[in-house]
C-alpha cells in the first residue's frame, strides 16, 4: 500500500485545491485585499497592510492579473503540505492519516480558503514549516536531508512573521520542534539567528519598496486608549482637545466590536489630530499608553477581557465574501450572473448555521486542551506524533492568547490559524492513540521532562481559561421617544450606539413600538397622524444617536430620553440629514464600567482547575503503568532519561555521565 497511498494524498490536495478554485475563481475580496489590489495597481505601497503580500501578489499579478495568483499560491501551499505530513504520518498510522486532507473541509475552516486574505496565506507558511519541521524528524539518518529540510522549515516560519508579525509568539514551538537533534549551543543561536532576521527583513522589503510608514501598530495603543478613557470617564489621549471632543471620546468612540471609529469612522478625528500633532507614532503615545496601563491595572484587565470575551465567543466577520467593494472591477468578482454550481454550493456551506455555530476560537481552544489531554492521559508525549501534536496545538494557543493583550477586532479571522491548529493537533492525538492501542509506539529519546509538561500544559490552559472566565461589560436599558410634531413626515435614518460600527449593519438598534410609522427597507417613516415611537435599547453605557433626514416639507419631532426632551426640525430647503445625541442620563454617570479583582481571579482559578487536570492525568497514567511521574514513559525507558536542555530528542544512558559533561 505505500507506493500507492503516497500518490492518494497528493490526489486528494489536488481534487480539493481544485474544487476550491472553481468554486471561488478569481477569488473573493474584501476591503482590505481590494486596498491592496489598489496599491498594486498604482505600484505605491504602504504599510498598513504586509509589504510581503503586496510583494508577493505584484508578482503574481505581472503573470496573471487579479487576485487568483494569490489564491492559488496559498491553496497550494495549504493542501500540498496537508498532503506532505499525510505522507510523512503513513509509516505510522497507515490510512487514517488521510484525515488531514479534510481539514479545509471543516466547518469554521472552510470559510476562507478562497478568500484574497493574510489570514489564509498565514495559515499555509505555518502549516508548510510545520510539514518540513515533520520531515526533519523522519529524516535524523540523514544529517544533509534534515539540514534542508530545516531550512524549509524556517524559511516557511519566516515568511509567515513577514506576513502577519504578530504571529512571531507562536513561532516558538515550531522552530523547537524543526531544531530537534541539533546541540543546545547551536540551537539556540539558530532560533535566535531565525527570529532576529524577521524584523530585519521586514525593514529591509520596506525600504527596497519605498513603503510608506503609516505605522498601524499605533492603533492598538490608541484603541486601548480610547476604551480606558470610557472604561475611567476620563480622557486619557495624549494631545490638546476641545471640549465636545473629549466628551465624544469618552462617551461615543469606544466600542467592544472593533476599533475603527477612531481611525475612519465618526471618530476619525482623533487620528487627524493625533497625525497632525506628530503625536502618531511617537514616543509620547507609547508613554501616554504604558501610563494608562500602569495606572488603571483593572480597566486595563476589563478592556482587554470585553473584547476577547467578544473574539473568542461570537466573533464576527466569520464570514466574509459578501463584503466585496463595490467599485471592484467585473473581472475580478466572482460570477454572480449566473453563479457556478460549486459557487451557490460553497457559499450555501460557509452561510450555514454548522459552520456559523462552529466558527468558535473558544472551540477551538477547547479542541487544543483536549489534544494534550489525551497525549498525557497515555503518556504519548515523547512520541514523533505526540511531540508533533502538542507543537503544534501551543503554537496555535500561544497564537490565540497573544491577542488578549494585543487585540483590535472582535474578527474570527485573527484566529484562523488557531482554528487549524486545533483540529491538525487533535486528529495527529487521536492517530497515536489509536496506533499505540496496535504496536508499542517509537519513543524520541525518553520522557518529556517535568518543567516542560508544566510549560506545555500552561500554555495549553491559558487561552482556555480566558475564555471561561470572561468579564461583560455593565449595560444598562436606554428608552428613547421620537414623537412627530406636526403633520408633516419625519423619516428615521438611523437609532444606534453612537461607538457601534457602521458595518456591523444595525441602523435601529433595540426594540420598537411604531404605531403608524410605515418601514421603508431600513427606514423608518412617520407619515400624518403616525404615534411616537418608542424604542428600548440595552447598551452600554455610551451617547446614542439618532439620525432623521431634513428636506422640504419634513417636520418637527420631539426626542425625549431620561426626562431630557430636546425638539428637531427637520425641515431644510435642500435634502439632507441631522443628527442628535442623546447622551447617557445623570442616573447612570456613577455606575462602575470596569471589573473588580474577581474578574481576573476567576480567570486564575480556571487556570489552575486546568492545569490541575492535566497534572491529575499525567499522574493517573503513571501510576497505571508504575512509575513515578517525573520518570520515563515507559519500563523499556527506565535506564534513561532526556537530555532535553541538550537538543530535545538526545537520549543518554542514565548511569553514564555524556561527554562533554
Amino acid at each position: 500500500m505505500g507506493r500507492v497511498f503516497r500518490l492518494l494524498p497528493w490526489l486528494l490536495a489536488l481534487v480539493g485545491a481544485g474544487t476550491v478554485l472553481v468554486a471561488s475563481h478569481p477569488g473573493y475580496l474584501n476591503a482590505d485585499s481590494f486596498n491592496m489590489l489598489l496599491q498594486i495597481l498604482a505600484r505605491r505601497f504602504d504599510d498598513w497592510h504586509s509589504p510581503f503580500i503586496l510583494l508577493l501578489w505584484s508578482a503574481l499579478h505581472a503573470v496573471v492579473p487579479g487576485p487568483i495568483g494569490l489564491v492559488v499560491l496559498a491553496n497550494g501551499l495549504m493542501w500540498g503540505s496537508l498532503a506532505w505530513m499525510a505522507v510523512r504520518l503513513e509509516g505510522r498510522a497507515g490510512a487514517p492519516a488521510l484525515l488531514l486532507l479534510a481539514l479545509p473541509w471543516l466547518p469554521g475552516l472552510f470559510n476562507f480558503v478562497g478568500h484574497v486574505h493574510k489570514d489564509l496565506l498565514l495559515v499555509a507558511w505555518m502549516l508548510l514549516a510545520f510539514a518540513a519541521a515533520l520531515a526533519v524528524r523522519g529524516a535524523a539518518a540523514d544529517p544533509g536531508r534534515a539540514s534542508r529540510l530545516r531550512a524549509i522549515a524556517m524559511l516557511a516560519a519566516v515568511a509567515a512573521c513577514l506576513t502577519r508579525p504578530n504571529v512571531v509568539f507562536a513561532l516558538f514551538p515550531l522552530l523547537m520542534l524543526a531544531s530537534a537533534g541539533i546541540p543546545a549551543r547551536r540551537r539556540a543561536w539558530l532560533i535566535a539567528l531565525v527570529l532576529a532576521a524577521m524584523p530585519l527583513l521586514y525593514s529591509l522589503q520596506a525600504r527596497l519598496l519605498e513603503v510608506q510608514e503609516r505605522r498601524p501598530s499605533e492603533s492598538i495603543k490608541v484603541y486601548h486608549l480610547v476604551a480606558l478613557s470610557y472604561l475611567t470617564g476620563s480622557n486619557l489621549l495624549p494631545g490638546d482637545w476641545s471640549e465636545p471632543e473629549a466628551e465624544a471620546i469618552v462617551s461615543s468612540c469606544y466600542s467592544p466590536i472593533q476599533w475603527d471609529s477612531a481611525i475612519w469612522g465618526h471618530c476619525s478625528f482623533i487620528h487627524r489630530r493625533l497625525v497632525a500633532e506628530g503625536l502618531w507614532g511617537s514616543g509620547r503615545l507609547t508613554k501616554a499608553w504604558f501610563g494608562a496601563i500602569a495606572k488603571h491595572p483593572l480597566e486595563t484587565y476589563s478592556a482587554w477581557a470585553a473584547l476577547y470575551r467578544l473574539s473568542v465567543r461570537s466573533p464576527n466577520s466569520w464570514m466574509m465574501f459578501r463584503q466585496v467593494p463595490a467599485a471592484t472591477p467585473a473581472e475580478f468578482k466572482v460570477a454572480r450572473d449566473p453563479a457556478r454550481l460549486a459557487t451557490r454550493l460553497a457559499e450555501a456551506y460557509a452561510e450555514s448555521d454548522v459552520v456559523r455555530l462552529s466558527s468558535r476560537p473558544l472551540l477551538f481552544a477547547g479542541l487544543i486542551f483536549a489534544a494534550l489531554a489525551v497525549l498525557v492521559a497515555r503518556r504519548r508525549l515523547d512520541t514523533p506524533l505526540g511531540e508533533f501534536s502538542a507543537a503544534v496545538g501551543a503554537s496555535g494557543a500561544i497564537y490565540m492568547a497573544s491577542y488578549f493583550p494585543f487585540n483590535v477586532s472582535a474578527e474570527y479571522r485573527y484566529f484562523y490559524w488557531t482554528g487549524f491548529a486545533a483540529c491538525l493537533s487533535l486528529i495527529v492525538a487521536l492517530l497515536e492513540l489509536r496506533c499505540a492501542r496496535q504496536e508499542p509506539s517509537p519513543r524520541i529519546g525518553g520522557a518529556v521532562p517535568r518543567v516542560g509538561r508544566q510549560a506545555l500544559a500552561l500554555i495549553v490552559a491559558v487561552p482556555l481559561a480566558l475564555g471561561l472566565a470572561p468579564f461583560k461589560l455593565p449595560t444598562a436599558e436606554r428608552q428613547v421617544t421620537l414623537t412627530p410634531f406636526d403633520a408633516r413626515p419625519v423619516r428615521l435614518l438611523e437609532l444606534r450606539t453612537a461607538s457601534l460600527p457602521k458595518w456591523h449593519g444595525t441602523r435601529i438598534e433595540g426594540r420598537i413600538e411604531a404605531p403608524g410609522w410605515a418601514r421603508q427597507g431600513a427606514l423608518l417613516e412617520a407619515p400624518a397622524g403616525a404615534g411616537p415611537l418608542h424604542a428600548t435599547i440595552t447598551t452600554l453605557l455610551q451617547t446614542l444617536r439618532i439620525r432623521l433626514a431634513t428636506g422640504p416639507g419634513r417636520g418637527r419631532v420631539a426626542v425625549e430620553s431620561g426626562g431630557h426632551v430636546q425638539i428637531v426640525d427637520t425641515y431644510a430647503e435642500l435634502p439632507g440629514e441631522v443628527t442628535v445625541a442623546v447622551r447617557v442620563p445623570r442616573a447612570l454617570a456613577g455606575v462602575r464600567r470596569y471589573a473588580s479583582w474577581l474578574a481576573p481571579l476567576k480567570a486564575l482559578a480556571w487556570l489552575a482547575v486546568l492545569v490541575g487536570t492535566l497534572a491529575w492525568l499525567s499522574r493517573r497514567a503513571a501510576r497505571r503503568e508504575g512509575l513515578s511521574d517525573a520518570g520515563p514513559s515507559a519500563p523499556a525507558d527506565a535506564g534513561w532519561r532526556w537530555r532535553w536542555w541538550r537538543g530535545g530528542a538526545v537520549a543518554v544512558d542514565a548511569g553514564k555521565a555524556p561527554r562533554g559533561a
